[in-house]
């Protein structure tokens, strides 16, 4: 059985204690998953131009129904992530 895997988009923004993550969208194929993020940069970009301050910016795009970014902007990225069919046995 071969392994199988998922690409899970992830949105960030903020530094140090302030830093905050979260997930998008998943994806089963990385090509779909990269195409996403490119998107979701491209409406968080429009977004960001749209308003006056970007300190503290939230509010949903096409692309990401919890966009928010602060004044260190925001980033997305994609994880690749194995799936497994069912929970791991527990070793005795």
């Amino acid at each position: 059985m071969s392994k199988k895997y998922v690409f899970v988009v992830v949105g960030s923004t903020g530094e140090y204690s302030d830093h905050d993550e979260w997930y998008v969208a998943a994806y089963l194929n990385a090509r779909e998953a990269k195409k996403h993020v490119l998107l979701a940069t491209e409406a968080g970009n429009a977004r960001m131009a749209s308003i006056e301050s970007h300190y503290d910016s939230r509010g949903a795009t096409p692309y990401d129904k919890n966009f928010h970014s602060d004044y260190t902007g925001f980033n997305y990225t994609y994880a690749m992530i194995q799936l497994h069919d069912m929970a791991p046995e527990r070793k005795k």
